[in-house]
């Protein structure tokens, strides 16, 4: 019997030792740390996104999301926190919530994640093309992109329309499209809204345009453009009565394009190279040029406009060389217009002019060729020749001396005064001091020839005055001459030596980063080059060499100035600076008529 109690005593033991097992494996089963993902979908149109949810429970840290950088970009982010007790036991969870965008279509894969030694499992998504049969996008976004012309000539305007097309979900749309070196972008405004229908749905569309400058020829590769934007959706939640419905971001992207730019055409005849749709040439004058003096300044002011052309297109004015007018330009100023579909833009000059003589004088007629690219041929515009019937300046300073008109004497009348003197002398001997006595008609002969003599030598005085003074005048300009060309010579030599000084710190600062010190230097270095026009910008340089390329290139790094980065230009300084002394050497070789590899003197 005690046997007994005793054996049955062991076996409740050991039943409660079982159920203390079994109830800490339950328990530490529930408490076991987990970590699990998951997509919404798995089937994805290019440009829609996708949301990720990563869920772990009892763990002490998140997963790294850096992993998935690579195939995704992070649209949004956030993780919630929740806490429970089962059985006594405190369990601690989280998740994380990831909006994702697949960068390219085909298999992105959702890495596998690892807390605390505990793994996810890897998600493979399928990123289609918009247009896949069986795959309906969730959004009725999308866009489309389209040139006017594929095939344009180097610098001719392309316009590029860009396309949204909206079933009335679209709650906002950035488009950036920016240039590089081998094309210039120019965004012109906005269109209004349009009905279009696809497909069989209506949809609206927003229309983009932008003008495009092929700065090269051959083949131009326009990337896929990839825009921001947000669509509402009402499973975001939202509220009826304040109709504030949220919105998700998507992102748009277009087909790549590619445009087979031609070179200038072989028949242009013209130095400057200037593809446009139309350009026209205006002028005016600030006064009836029928008034105009000598020695009085006039303003010719020129408005030259292109249409489909930007500003550091537009050549500069030809100024003539005529005999008997100083001319004198100006800065230019340079502007472009944004029109519907098309840039327009606009060289305004004006010329200071200065007749330096009267008379009939004729200011040549002035030719400045273009390309007509609708009908593809070359043509000009003219201004004619005009003649400027100039006025004598007015009178010099002072009074004209009047001469006064003597009585005339003859030699008989002089020769019968003496006589009768001498006589008279010879009686006046022979009377013993007798006074001369003459006749009332010769007394007033003789005072009409006294008079006679003292007016003329009064005017021989005058003369002999005027001679003296004219010759001190004459010496006078003649050290001021002397002195003057003294002082231009030193004048060009110092600015020769300037120059030459500012050359050697551009050449250096060319081999540097710094573009902001670089662009300074360039300027500072034109104002030398050019003292009597001062050069105020970059594209300045390019356009008073002659160089389209240069100028473009100047305008471009003009640019960087601002951006607030260092050397992130289309070209690295010392590309820039071989486009520079080659533009320099050419207009140095215009200007002699020969070859010369003469460079600014260090």
């Amino acid at each position: 019997m005690c046997a007994n109690s005793g054996g049955i005593k062991r076996v409740r033991f050991s039943l409660v030792q079982l159920l203390v097992l079994v109830t800490g494996m339950f328990i530490g089963t529930a408490n076991a740390a987990s970590l699990t993902a998951e997509v919404d979908r798995e089937t994805v149109v290019d440009g829609e996104s996708v949301v990720l949810y990563i869920t772990g429970s009892d763990l002490t840290g998140i997963p790294d999301t850096s992993l998935l950088l690579p195939n995704f970009r992070i649209i949004q982010s956030g993780v919630s926190s929740s806490e429970s007790i089962v059985n006594g036991q405190r369990t601690r969870g989280y998740k994380v919530r990831l909006e994702l965008q697949a960068k390219n279509t085909g298999a992105a894969q959702i890495p596998a994640f690892t807390v605390d030694g505990v793994s996810s499992d890897p998600i493979v998504i399928n990123v289609v093309p918009r247009g896949t049969p069986g795959v309906e996008p969730r959004d009725k976004v999308f866009v489309e992109l389209s040139v006017d012309n594929d095939s344009p000539y180097v610098q001719e305007q392309v316009i590029l329309s860009l396309k949204i097309f909206d079933d009335g979900n679209l709650a906002s749309a950035d488009p950036s499209i920016v240039g590089n070196g081998d094309i210039q972008v120019e965004r012109l405004p906005l269109s209004g809204e349009q009905l279009e229908e696809k497909d069989g749905v209506r949809y609206r569309v927003h229309t983009f345009r932008y003008a495009l400058f092929p700065q090269k020829s051959g083949e131009i590769n326009i990337e896929s453009v990839s825009i921001p934007a947000s669509v509402r959706d009402k499973s975001y939640g939202g509220n009826l009565i304040l109709r504030n419905t949220p919105t998700r971001r998507i992102e748009l992207r277009t087909e790549p394009l590619q445009l087979q730019v031609k070179p200038r055409a072989s028949s242009n005849t013209s130095s400057w190279w200037l593809p446009v749709k139309a350009l026209d040439l205006k002028h005016q004058w600030s006064e009836d040029i029928n008034t105009a003096k000598a020695g009085e300044p006039f303003t010719l002011t020129f408005e030259l406009s292109g249409t489909g052309a930007t500003s550091t297109q537009l050549p500069e004015i030809p100024v003539p060389d005529v005999p008997g007018l100083k001319i004198y330009t100006d800065t230019p100023q340079l502007t472009s217009r944004p029109e519907q579909n098309n840039l327009v833009s606009v060289r305004r000059e004006k010329w200071s002019v200065i007749p330096n003589k009267a008379g009939l004088l004729t200011l040549p007629e002035i030719v400045i060729k273009w390309w007509d690219t609708e009908e593809d041929i070359e043509k000009q515009v003219v201004l004619p020749a005009q003649s400027l019937n100039i006025a004598a300046g007015e009178a010099a300073d002072g009074q004209a001396i009047e001469q006064a008109k003597a009585p005339e004497v003859t030699a008989a009348d002089l020769a019968g005064i003496e006589r009768q003197a001498e006589v008279s002398s010879s009686e006046d001997d022979l009377a013993g001091g007798e006074v001369l006595s003459l006749s009332p008609s010769d007394s007033n002969l003789i005072d009409q020839t006294a008079s006679s003599v003292g007016l003329v030598n009064r005017l021989w005085q005058w003369v002999a005055m005027a001679a003296m003074a004219a010759w001190f005048v004459t010496l006078i300009c003649w050290w001021w001459s002397s002195r003057s060309r003294v002082t231009d010579r030193s004048e060009k030599e110092y600015t020769h030596e300037n120059e030459g000084a500012l050359w050697k710190n551009v050449k250096a600062l060319s081999r540097g980063r710094d573009i902001k010190a670089y662009n300074t230097a360039v300027v500072q270095w034109a104002q030398s080059h050019w003292p009597n026009t001062p050069v105020h910008n970059l594209p300045e340089v390019g356009i008073r060499l002659g160089s389209q390329e240069l100028t473009t290139t100047m305008r471009h790094l003009d640019q960087q100035r601002y951006s607030g980065h260092q050397n992130n230009g289309p070209l690295a300084l010392t590309e820039i600076q071989a486009q520079l002394e080659r533009a320099l050497k050419n207009e140095q070789q215009r200007q002699s008529g020969v070859a010369s590899n003469a460079l600014p003197q260090l």
